[in-house]
């Protein structure tokens, strides 16, 4: 029920509704400022800081702009029902970087890593023909299938491959309604561009980074965690020292007690 459809006398009804708008559009704006968040690397082509800001701004007035019909048709045609199409716009946009640049380096990423995958449990056959050889003295050979591979932690299934998606789908509206039209015309009426018209679609450096420099800084990660471990085993070792010694001085004094009594008993 959207507010025109109210009874102008029922405040309770009003204040309802127009509380219900208020925190789904906070929590819109927060989950576009999330998604930025999440992906720093990529330029948004809809949606961007001012516009979110706007949206804010707007849902921080819902309780003053519903008091005046005039306002409240004014602030639905220029912020509410543009940012849907925005919104709308966006989703297109991502579906579409999904479908055409995630999935299928995806899928070729799981063509690479099952194959790999098919080397490796040849390899490890091999070994084990060899070693069968050397201990049991017969000559054995085994062959790797594909159908093996469904039972092996290495390979890539095809569900493990697919891109999740969130609840809802492709970016479709599950209700399949349209919000209704607005009574008054935008001062700035919105027009999605064309995908195929859009910026450029982000590539695998803006996705995921640079491999090269992902690759350096993982080596670094490996190597102060290896420095970290020498260095407490060294720690470790010291203390070990250390009680040992202590120990050794402690049974020394106490044979020294012992032989000191024993001259004197003498």
């Amino acid at each position: 029920m959207s507010l025109p459809q109210i009874n102008p006398q029922d405040k309770q009804g009003k204040w309802v509704v127009a509380t219900e708008a208020r925190n789904n559009v906070v929590a819109a704006c927060q989950n576009i400022t999330s998604a930025r968040r999440y992906l720093s690397t990529i330029e948004f082509p809809y949606c961007k800081p001012p516009e979110v800001k706007v949206l804010e701004t707007a849902a921080s007035h819902v309780y003053t702009d519903m008091l005046s019909q005039q306002r409240h048709q004014y602030v639905y045609a220029n912020v509410y029902h543009i940012m849907y199409k925005r919104c709308k716009a966006l989703i297109d946009w991502f579906t579409h970087v999904l479908t055409e640049t995630i999935a299928k380096d995806l899928a070729e990423a799981t063509t690479a890593a099952n194959a790999k995958a098919q080397e490796l449990r040849q390899e490890r056959l091999n070994l084990i023909s060899v070693k069968i050889k050397e201990e049991l003295q017969q000559d054995v050979s085994f062959e790797a299938r594909a159908e093996d591979l469904a039972d092996d932690s290495t390979s890539v299934t095809e569900d493990e491959s697919q891109v999740f998606q969130a609840e809802g789908g492709e970016g479709e509206d599950k209700s399949g309604e349209e919000p209704p039209a607005a009574d008054v015309d935008a001062d700035e009426p919105f027009n999605p561009v064309p995908l195929k018209e859009l910026v450029q679609t982000p590539n695998k450096e803006d996705l995921f980074g640079d491999a090269q420099e992902l690759y350096k800084k993982h080596q670094e990660n490996l190597e102060e965690l290896e420095k970290n471990r020498m260095i407490n085993k060294a720690r470790q070792e010291q203390g070990l020292e250390e009680k040992l010694r202590a120990r050794r001085s402690r049974r020394q004094r106490q044979e020294a007690v012992a032989n000191e009594q024993q001259l004197q008993q003498a």
